[in-house]
């Protein structure tokens, strides 16, 4: 949940893109419902190809867009959840595994080998994204996504790693400062407003090979998980995207 106020319960989601910045504000109902009650989009042309190659001109889309969206709400707006896009997004497929400490899977155990899953070597200049729980094995039989409590010796994981240049991100981070505003987790955006990109179907991320260029990568909601609604699934996608 963002953190824009002591008790706020308002989600702000940003999509920096090549044609517009968009400001998106949803609030969580008494039933715990994400409700649009905000939006605010302003032009761009400070990037290229989903990537800032001016600061100035994409802080001032984000500043316009996101005073839209603040001028229809009484929560004051302090952080956002941001899209990254570009064609420096990769991702590649990797497997780790470790000892069940004791006999039955715990959230420590899932950690654990989820770490070991994205100890790869990866280009300097990129870093991790998300890492995206594809398959568990234990003791050589595969389970399901969400195999806290069971028991056995031995966890396998098979992730898929997306990873993002660390330029293009630290420029899109000094942007949203330079807006008076923090990043409360960076996320992958494949959802254009380009009728003919959003028709274009998103593959199976267990067919990705290793190195496949993603391209665009996706936002949603905060929580939510390509391919898998496991509880485990979200808590490794959160914990990537707060790196």
């Amino acid at each position: 949940m963002a953190n824009n106020g002591k008790n706020s319960n308002i989600v702000v989601g940003l999509d920096i893109g090549t044609s517009k910045v968009v400001c998106i504000v949803g609030k969580y109902n008494e039933a715990q419902k994400l409700e649009i009650i905000s939006l605010g989009a302003y032009p761009s042309s400070g990037l290229k190809k989903g990537v800032v190659v001016n600061i100035d001109a994409t802080t001032d889309a984000i500043k316009k867009a996101v005073e839209q969206a603040q001028s229809m709400i009484e929560d004051k707006i302090r952080s956002v959840y941001v899209g990254i896009a570009g064609s420096h997004i990769k991702s590649l497929n990797s497997q780790g595994a470790v000892g069940i400490k004791d006999k039955e899977v715990t959230p420590y155990d899932i950690d654990r080998v989820i770490d070991s899953a994205q100890a790869v070597s990866i280009p300097s200049d990129q870093n991790v994204l998300h890492v995206l729980p594809q398959e568990y094995v234990i003791d050589g039989q595969e389970v399901s996504l969400d195999p806290l409590g069971m028991a056995g010796v031995r966890l396998e994981a098979k992730v898929h790693l997306v990873t993002c240049a660390n330029s293009a991100v630290k420029n899109i981070e000094k942007c949203i400062r330079n807006c008076g505003l923090s990043r409360d987790r960076r996320s992958r955006h494949d959802h254009p407003s380009c009728d003919r990109h959003r028709r274009a179907a998103w593959p199976p991320l267990r067919s990705a090979g290793r190195g496949r260029r993603l391209g665009r990568a996706s936002l949603r909601a905060p929580g939510a998980v390509p391919r898998c609604r496991a509880a485990v699934c979200r808590r490794a996608l959160g914990r990537a995207g707060n790196d």
